[in-house]
């Protein structure tokens, strides 16, 4: 992705440059000079001054007050993670499986031990610290047949196989996995302790959209069909819970076209949902303000989806 480096920007306050909002450099990195990359990944703030984020497999940290980036010791593989609600603790991915720690303390425990091939995702922490959800996959690179190129020329291709769903307590204990049969996204907590989440079926013509609670079954908030195949794309399809964690907002193609959707986060019928917008256009990345009064999307030219 080329140079990336960590910015900071302040609205409404004029910035070193003289320029309001303008962005400021937390970091500088040297790019490789191979690949001619220095890419950064996940980012979360630890505090108002300090940011973590991963960078070549390693954690570090950078405060906007000195602008100085260094590894974060005692955790320094931690660079696929998230933080809890509360900042005080840190769980990330280390050989495949889940590990959970303490920022301050910088202690470390192993979460899960998940058989191999399956290695888990980052997890995501539950409102109020207790509980962490997560997928699990057997991934790998498969050789693709192309006879045509007899053997000077191979091409490998990612597959994944055996997807899983599943919560474990952020004490440890045994991981309750949630059935599932399709490819699962979009997994996020809800006010009610519930997991919410779209799962599309292998055939790529159902998408449903459930909940699930420790120890109980799934429940269908809502669901899509296509003889075909179910149209939006991972871009636009994308679940966001509100910032109470009551309400669940979607896109659905249901009328022909895709347009966003709101449904409580403990609806009992798909009747519960309500669209939000309506006509020849497209309409997606529905995003949340802050008090969970609004949403903001993005909205096509009118009878064509794709501008």
């Amino acid at each position: 992705a080329g140079k990336q480096d960590v910015f900071v920007v302040t609205p409404g306050q004029p910035a070193l440059s003289g320029v309001e909002g303008a962005a400021i450099a937390l970091t500088d990195f040297t790019v490789d000079p191979h690949l001619l990359q220095s890419d950064i990944g996940q980012l979360a703030w630890m505090s108002n001054d300090e940011i973590l984020f991963g960078k070549d497999g390693q954690l570090w940290s950078v405060s906007v007050t000195t602008r100085q980036p260094r590894r974060y010791e005692g955790l320094s593989d931690a660079a696929s993670f998230s933080l809890s609600p509360d900042r005080r603790q840190i769980a990330f991915l280390r050989q495949g499986q889940i590990w959970i720690g303490s920022l301050a303390a910088k202690t470390q425990r192993k979460l899960t031990n998940i058989a191999a091939p399956l290695g888990a995702s980052v997890p995501m922490f539950s409102s109020d610290g207790r509980w962490l959800a997560f997928t699990a996959a057997h991934n790998s690179l498969e050789t693709e047949d192309l006879p045509w190129n007899g053997n000077l020329v191979r091409s490998v291709a990612s597959a994944t196989a055996d997807r899983r769903l599943g919560i474990i307590a952020a004490q440890g204990g045994d991981i309750a996995w949630v059935p599932t049969i399709g490819n699962v996204s979009g997994v996020q907590w809800t006010a009610h302790g519930s997991i919410v989440y779209q799962e599309q079926s292998p055939d790529g013509k159902t998408r449903e959209i459930k909940t699930a609670a420790v120890g109980a079954l799934p429940k269908v908030l809502w669901r899509d069909y296509d003889e075909k195949w179910w149209s939006p794309t991972n871009r636009d399809s994308r679940l966001v819970v509100s910032p109470d964690g009551k309400m669940l907002t979607f896109v659905s193609d249901r009328t022909g076209w895709i347009h966003v959707y709101v449904i409580p986060t403990d609806a009992t019928s798909e009747s519960q949902a309500r669209q939000l917008t309506a006509g020849d256009f497209g309409a997606g990345l529905p995003t949340w303000s802050p008090d969970g009064s609004r949403i903001a999307y993005h909205h096509s030219v009118k009878n064509n989806q794709m501008e």
